[in-house]
């Protein structure tokens, strides 16, 4: 969390066509997690100005609640998607009920929408950009501000977290951050250090059966090599398909009987 705190984005833009030499071996896992590069799948957008700040809004957020108690709600990729995410949370709906989460990543509040189905006391949302929140279930912190929280008070921790499509991206420059070959596995540890023991993980990256490479500067994909490391420290509960682009599912939970030790 001290690193975290003390992140700085990326010194230079537009981020790098392929990864930096000094990097590269540290990248790609010794060549276990090739880049493979394409104009199709580098990008440059700044994601503190793309994102729209105002999305988090009371009738934003129960209009899609609506729609997804109607098994309608879009999300940011198709209903499919949506409806799978939603059956896993209702799966595990008593780590949810009445208890505190957080979301990594958000650029369409879809996911908090489903957690306040399922009966979320309150969620914080965790986003490079400065969003702003009107939903009084709902509240926005930057990475560096939650790191911020947390050093303050380590114990208040999460009840459970989510994160949809977001952490394959990290460290990859792609929205702004600085160029991190652990930037996935970092913010996991992070996720973990939030979580309260005996929590769950609720994580979605893109995965490929046994193939293991990074699409640059877009996003990760894992195969068994760097998902083992992605969800060390982590009981696997359970796992479900996606119907999008291999985007799957894993529930995950903290182990109860390890606790953090605070100087």
């Amino acid at each position: 969390m001290l690193r975290l705190k003390d992140e700085r984005p990326a010194d230079a833009w537009p981020p790098p066509r392929e990864p930096p030499p000094e990097v590269k071996d540290e990248m790609t896992m010794q060549g276990l997690m090739p880049a493979i590069l394409k104009n199709a799948t580098y990008y440059a957008s700044n994601n503190a100005k793309s994102v729209k700040t105002d999305i988090i809004t009371e009738k934003n957020i129960q209009k899609m609640q609506s729609e997804a108690s109607k098994r309608m709600l879009e999300g940011s990729y198709t209903k499919s998607v949506t409806n799978t995410v939603s059956r896993c949370l209702e799966r595990y709906d008593s780590a949810i009920k009445g208890r505190n989460g957080f979301v990594i990543g958000t650029e369409r509040p879809w996911v908090e929408a489903l957690l306040l189905n399922v009966g979320a006391q309150h969620l914080t949302t965790v986003e490079y950009s400065d969003l702003v929140s009107s939903h009084p279930s709902i509240t926005t912190r930057t990475p560096r501000r939650l790191a911020e929280d947390y050093l303050e008070n380590p114990r208040e921790m999460f009840d459970f977290g989510v994160s949809y499509s977001s952490i394959e991206h990290s460290g990859l420059g792609r929205y702004g951050d600085a160029i991190n070959p652990s930037g996935d596995l970092e913010t996991m540890a992070q996720a973990w250090c939030l979580t309260k023991p005996g929590g769950l993980f609720f994580l979605n990256v893109p995965f490929d059966h046994g193939k293991d490479y990074i699409a640059w500067n877009a996003h990760r994909v894992y195969g068994n090599a760097r998902l083992k490391h992605l969800t060390a420290n982590w009981n696997v509960l359970a796992w479900m398909k996606s119907p999008y682009n291999n985007h799957d599912v894993w529930m995950l939970q903290k182990m109860a009987s390890v606790v953090p030790v605070f100087p």
